[in-house]
């Protein structure tokens, strides 16, 4: 029996505490985070509780909504980086009012999603966790806007950023990043920075997602990591852009292409192809995956 109330107690102790952090946290963009408490451990089974506290903090601390002061640019057809927007659209057969989430969406003007938009009514979630996202901010997108980055696990955690040349978009998660990138990094000597990350799924039930028309997925490395993350039993995401290239080897970008389609076919997922070919790419850029 004392054992039994013991256990009660500290139930009741971790609620209060989870409870104050929801209603009294306090929020800086880009400097003070909420407290985020882990309990995951034996004999505690208060897991959806967490859960749905992990889900709040998200929306009332970090989720920002779209703008009100939308000026679509109508000067360019195509704002994505190599053609992506276009690739998508015609997949998709020009569908309106989608949805979409872009990872890796740097300042906001290169972008694989801003086209549908503009022109077909989409609204989505641009995710940066560098300083770029000063830029989104500017660019008065019609998304949500997350200053966090998708985690590699499905822990709420702080992670380390190799910030790459501003404007660039060469920056990446420490534990991920892309060999070319640390040898940018390490010439332009470039800081780290520490940012929040959160799960792919917690994402997901924050803003009540069910359906995701595009998904773009450029994060300098982690691409493999986050695609592991994403419960594609409570999720459909129609389609994929992701990069894969950038290694600085030819075969390491064979091998990173040759894992994710091995990972989309046993989703049965559908290959379009590769953009992006060039000199700098010869195997391309980004891989296009959909399964509508």
């Amino acid at each position: 029996m004392k054992s039994y109330l013991n256990v009660f107690i500290m139930k009741m102790i971790i609620i209060a505490v989870l409870c104050f952090v929801v209603l009294f946290g306090t929020f800086k963009l880009g400097t003070n985070f909420p407290v985020l408490i882990s309990y995951r451990n034996d004999g505690f089974d208060l897991n959806d509780l967490r859960a749905q506290m992990d889900i709040e903090i998200l929306r009332k601390y970090w989720l920002i909504p779209p703008s009100v002061n939308i000026e679509p640019n109508m000067n360019d057809h195509d704002f994505s980086q190599v053609g992506q927007s276009k690739v998508v659209d015609k997949i998709l057969n020009g569908k309106t009012n989608g949805i979409y989430i872009e990872c890796g969406a740097s300042d906001g003007h290169i972008s694989n999603t801003e086209y549908f938009e503009n022109y077909r009514n989409w609204i989505g979630l641009l995710v940066e966790p560098t300083p770029e996202f000063e830029g989104i901010l500017k660019h008065d997108r019609n998304a949500w806007l997350l200053n966090a980055c998708i985690g590699i696990n499905q822990q709420i955690q702080q992670s380390i950023i190799q910030l790459g040349p501003m404007n660039w978009g060469w920056s990446g998660l420490q534990d991920a990043i892309l060999p070319r990138n640390i040898k940018k990094a390490k010439e332009n000597k470039t800081s780290k920075i520490i940012v929040q990350c959160f799960p792919f799924s917690t994402i997901l039930k924050a803003l009540n997602w069910t359906t995701i028309d595009y998904f773009s997925l450029d994060v300098e490395g982690a691409e493999e990591a986050i695609l592991e993350t994403i419960p594609f039993d409570d999720v459909h995401i129609r389609v994929f852009t992701i990069e894969f290239s950038g290694s600085g080897s030819k075969q390491e970008d064979a091998f990173k292409l040759d894992r994710m389609r091995q990972f989309f076919t046993q989703r049965n997922y559908t290959e379009w192809g590769v953009l992006g070919k060039d000199g700098s790419f010869p195997l391309g850029l980004d891989v296009v995956f959909h399964k509508l």
